[in-house]
């Protein structure tokens, strides 16, 4: 199921990995140090539609396509950023880990809002 156009050969063998899981979708990237991206991938690209696309089963079959486009890129060692809602990760970290890539390190990026929109004025009556 994981079809793609033709990757570019890769000279450099770091990349970093931005992993953002919404409520729906999970989206990864993949770009050089840079900040170049060389190829994304996500949940529906792997084949799964609506509500399938958030399930573990969708996890792993996009970890495994773009683990299969890493590999035709040439990157061995790679930074990941995780930018999460709230998802299991220990299933991403595994086949990550299970497969030839070296983690070099793992940032977690998620942000959350401080003190949120500015409420409506008051009505006077």
């Amino acid at each position: 199921m994981c079809t793609s156009k033709k990757l570019s050969f890769v000279t450099n063998k770091l990349g970093r990995i931005y992993i953002n899981f919404t409520k729906n979708n999970l989206l990864f990237t993949i770009t050089n140090l840079t900040g170049d991206v060389l190829m994304w991938t996500s949940s529906g690209v792997a084949g799964f539609k609506h509500s399938r696309k958030k399930t573990s089963l969708a996890l792993q079959e996009t970890i495994l396509c773009c683990i299969k486009k890493l590999k035709k890129l040439n990157l061995r060692f790679v930074l990941i950023f995780i930018k999460q809602v709230g998802f299991n990760i220990d299933i991403l970290l595994n086949l990550l880990d299970f497969n030839s890539l070296t983690i070099l390190n793992i940032f977690e990026i998620t942000t959350f809002s401080f003190n949120g929109c500015r409420l409506p004025k008051k009505r006077k009556i």
